[in-house]
């Protein structure tokens, strides 16, 4: 490689560093799952919030980082944010309620009920939200 191409390569690595660094540091929504270990960043569901019905706990236009290595039986809180399979559609919203292994999630302008063996991913919101 040439020493001007070499230049052009560090000089996006540097731009790509400094951008991914303020985002996670600045700009991110709070609650976002980040990995502890390198073996957990396949973990990361990315999900883009594009409708303003679950403001102002998920801001419309940002991304939401969930984790998908969920167990089939896992105890989700309220205020979590979960990603679940509904008819053979994915549908992300805020637990609300918990009944047993039933969840009343709120999806914006209506609540869903469903199982948790039907959660694909999720995240915890910080108390304040």
């Amino acid at each position: 490689m040439n020493f001007g191409l070499q230049n052009i390569v560090a000089f996006f690595l540097v731009l790509a560093t400094v951008i991914i660094g303020a985002y996670f540091l600045f700009f991110r929504q709070q609650g976002q799952y980040i990995p502890e270990t390198w073996g957990e960043l396949g973990c990361i569901h990315p999900i883009y919030i594009e409708k303003e019905d679950l403001q102002p706990k998920l801001q419309r236009g940002t991304f939401l980082f969930l984790n998908q290595c969920v167990s089939s039986k896992g105890i989700y809180n309220i205020n979590d944010v979960v990603l679940f399979e509904d008819d053979g559609e994915e549908i992300f919203g805020v637990v609300e309620s918990r009944n047993g292994d039933t969840y009343s999630i709120n999806i914006g302008k209506s609540k869903v009920e469903t199982e948790a063996k039907y959660v694909i991913a999720y995240t915890t919101l910080p108390s304040e939200y």
